[in-house]
């Protein structure tokens, strides 16, 4: 696709499944960020939480389903083709030597996943290669570790317009509005039979009854 301004937001996770938790938090952030291209990476063996219940390819399908005829959003299948362990800072540092060199990414987090980045793979080295985008829905208290408040005394900017004034290597915490559905509450759901109709798309609940999954209606 082609893009006008080079920026990309990316958001990573199991997608297991997809729903628009993710897709509409993800299109939020997008407006705000001025961003024209939302880059939507499931991770084929996540290190840092428990496996996906449905297979790679399952949910490649289901985020093909989830963003048909959304433009902006481009499924990104590089860290299943990797393969091994699916670790941010090996695909950030790609797709950075993909993109044109005025583009910026903008890496998507929630504040649970952001407070425990000192527990992933070279974690300080995420900014080298991108900012960072903390959801500040997600903050109930900013109860960061001395390593997470060190990083935020020199990397932190208040806010996005500052941000855009680098290429790289800042933190930002974006308001947006609360969309509170879970991933593992649609699986509950789907186990008793339910359709979960108005949390995700239409077409992602047909596949996953037509596939069976996450033990339909057991």
């Amino acid at each position: 696709m082609t893009m006008n301004t080079g920026h990309v937001l990316v958001m990573g996770g199991t997608f297991d499944p997809v729903h628009f938790g993710h897709t509409r938090l993800a299109q939020q952030a997008a407006d705000k960020l001025d961003v024209e291209e939302i880059r939507l990476i499931p991770s084929l063996s996540p290190p840092h939480r428990a496996q996906p219940c449905a297979t790679a390819q399952q949910r490649m399908e289901m985020l093909n389903l989830a963003v048909a005829g959304k433009p902006t959003f481009k499924v990104d299948r590089c860290e299943i083709q990797r393969g091994g362990i699916s670790f941010s800072i090996d695909t950030l540092r790609t797709l950075r030597g993909q993109l044109p060199g005025a583009g910026r990414i903008y890496f998507l987090m929630g504040y649970d996943a952001y407070q425990k980045l000192p527990e992933w793979k070279c974690w300080q080295g995420l900014l080298d290669y991108v900012h960072i985008v903390v959801l500040a829905r997600t903050v109930n208290a900013y109860n960061l570790s001395a390593p997470m408040r060190d990083l935020e005394a020199r990397c932190k900017v208040a806010d996005v317009e500052t941000l855009q004034g680098w290429d790289y290597g800042r933190i930002a915490y974006l308001d947006i509005d609360a969309i509170e559905i879970s991933a593992s509450a649609i699986r509950e759901m789907l186990k008793s039979g339910d359709r979960p109709t108005g949390l995700m798309a239409d077409e992602v609940i047909d596949y996953i009854f037509n596939e069976s999954l996450y033990e339909v209606g057991i």
